[in-house]
């Protein structure tokens, strides 16, 4: 049986910090991982209104402070993205569970309130074995939302036997109309029926419809999610849109290809790779030329498994995201007779003919 431990997490901001004295939280995700040493650590994407995010954040626990410093990134006009990580040392195996909480959302939402916000996960440690049951990056989860046409985006996240949940978070009063989070694949999904109702904060722009869940894993590990969708109509300026591709190959296989995207208002994109997701893969076996979008994985020495490559553009104002996730197996193994045991059988043939002769 687990030994449960509790870490709680509480996210701790001077207050001298602009982020702790206002509305301006818009959502975020805290991914854990241990190594074999026990060493955690802890990876924070968090959104803010823009020109309110910190790149240090202190989150305080039974076992210690940690320490998370990060950066910034204000390349979209609609927010701004904090990414920090800090490692705190476990004292034995368990399944700790962690938590920051501070006040407050931002204010105007359609389905949550202007109050209290929390971001929740869990980690297991055996005690020797290094866990990342959970790679996820929230960043690259596009949230804009065309009001009267379907909204289709994956949670991109990599994991063995990982499981999917839309539970609401603090002070989210209901999911949006029609959203839907597969419980298996993690696609989330809202159907045109249901945009065409979508109605717009008028105080704090691209804020509009609060929505949360959770990533499992089997071993009771688990990351929590929390954003906000950004409902804009046709006549808007849109995000870029990138066609996501799914390719299957052999370990070992080189796979290449083509990335699809264009801006719906044909203004010029600037390409960038936003996160690699999956144990081996980093950018001396992936890349991606940004003028032509062709890229090429080299699976030489990985394992079985789901790769995924987030690919962003941006117009200037507004970033789009896209995925290109990988299926690694191993080649098929064809089932031979031993050289030994065809020469058995063709010795025991001569010999039996050799004696029927003789009679």
């Amino acid at each position: 049986m687990k030994k449960q431990l509790t870490l709680l997490l509480i996210f701790g901001i001077a207050l001298a910090s602009s982020v702790a004295n206002a509305s301006h939280f818009r959502g975020g995700a805290a991914n854990a991982s241990v190594d074999a040493n026990g060493l955690l650590t802890i990876s924070q994407t968090s959104f803010w209104r823009k020109g309110t995010a910190d790149s240090s954040y202190t989150y305080s626990s039974s076992a210690g402070n940690i320490y998370t410093n990060g950066t910034i990134n204000t390349s979209d006009a609609r927010f701004d993205v904090a990414t920090t990580t800090g490692t705190l040392q476990l004292p034995g195996a368990g399944l700790y569970t962690y938590n920051y909480t501070s006040c407050c959302r931002v204010g105007g939402g359609i389905n949550f309130a202007e109050n209290d916000f929390d971001v929740e996960g869990a980690i297991y440690w055996d005690g020797s074995t290094a866990n990342a049951p959970i790679l996820f990056d929230f960043a690259s989860v596009s949230n804009e939302v065309v009001a009267g046409t379907d909204y289709n985006q994956n949670l991109n996240a990599v994991g063995v036997g990982l499981t999917y949940d839309q539970a609401l978070n603090t002070f989210i009063n209901t999911q949006p109309p029609g959203f839907t989070v597969d419980p298996v694949t993690g696609a989330m999904h809202i159907p045109a029926a249901s945009t065409s109702t979508y109605g717009q904060n008028t105080s704090n722009d691209g804020a509009d419809y609060a929505f949360s869940g959770n990533i499992k894993a089997a071993d009771g590990s688990f990351t929590q999610f929390d954003w906000v969708f950004d409902v804009v109509t046709s006549a808007s300026n849109l995000a870029p849109n990138i066609v996501d591709m799914v390719i299957d190959g052999l370990v070992g296989d080189t796979l290449s290809g083509t990335l699809v995207g264009a801006d719906p208002e044909g203004n010029t994109l600037n390409w960038f790779v936003q996160s690699l997701i999956g144990a081996g893969i980093n950018m001396s076996n992936f890349t991606f030329d940004t003028l032509t979008q062709a890229f090429s994985f080299d699976t030489t020495g990985l394992n079985v498994g789901q790769y995924i490559a987030n690919i962003g553009a941006s117009d200037g104002a507004l970033n789009g995201f896209g995925s290109i996730t990988f299926n690694l197996t191993n080649a098929p193994t064809t089932s031979v007779p031993e050289p030994s045991t065809i020469l058995l059988f063709g010795l025991a043939t001569a010999l039996l003919m050799r004696t029927r002769k003789a009679k």
